[in-house]
């Protein structure tokens, strides 16, 4: 319903001041809100991308949409994690497996993945969690997970928003969360949001 509200008063001020440049970027601000509902999310970045041509604007809008487009199809997620570990997500074929992308320059992104290691321990089995980290400094990335105790899988490669990985995901902001179904296949660009609940409806409710 605050979501909702937020909408309306995004469009009441669009009525308001038409031309306004500030339109697509709180469309794309008021966007963000939607992961839940990729429908309404999509409309908003398409309206957004109309009336913009801010080249860091329409840059976020593309890998918005590009996220989007993920949804409902199998992720592909091969990488070597910090420890030296060779991880494909497609080896956890019959798991939920929460993904989450942050960097611990990011007090929200710290907090983010904390919480997901409570909501995965909290469903004891058929979950796991990995993480792809934005940092530049592997030194600070260890301490983070060593002092919290953090012993998944992460892929790191010092490149922040440069590297492959995050590139072809079209991650733009941290901390973002995805959730995978046991096939593999991209159910929810919110991870953040309940995600004892999100992961309770991907387990068939158990």
């Amino acid at each position: 319903e605050e979501r909702r509200a937020m909408l309306d008063q995004a469009r009441k001020f669009e009525a308001a001041h038409q031309g306004d440049r500030r339109i697509a970027w709180l469309l794309v601000e008021i966007a963000a809100l939607f992961d839940f509902d990729p429908g309404t999310k999509e409309g908003l970045l398409k309206e957004a991308r109309k009336l913009t041509k801010d080249p860091d604007l329409i840059a976020q809008i593309t890998d918005d949409q590009r996220k989007l487009g993920f949804v409902g199809k199998p992720i592909q997620l091969r990488f070597t994690a910090l420890d030296g570990r060779r991880i494909d997500a497609k080896e956890w074929q019959g798991k939920v497996v929460v993904v989450v992308f942050f960097a611990t320059w990011s007090l929200p992104s710290k907090a983010a993945f904390i919480e997901l290691k409570r909501a995965t321990e909290l469903a004891v089995t058929g979950v796991e969690l990995l993480a792809v980290s934005l940092d530049s400094q592997r030194t600070q990335l260890e301490a983070f997970l060593r002092d919290n105790n953090l012993r998944c899988p992460v892929a790191w490669d010092g490149k922040g928003w440069d590297g492959p990985l995050i590139q072809a995901l079209g991650i733009n902001a941290v901390p973002t969360a995805w959730l995978l179904d046991q096939r593999g296949v991209l159910r929810s660009l919110d991870g953040l949001e309940q995600p004892d609940e999100q992961i309770r409806r991907l387990l068939g409710g158990r």
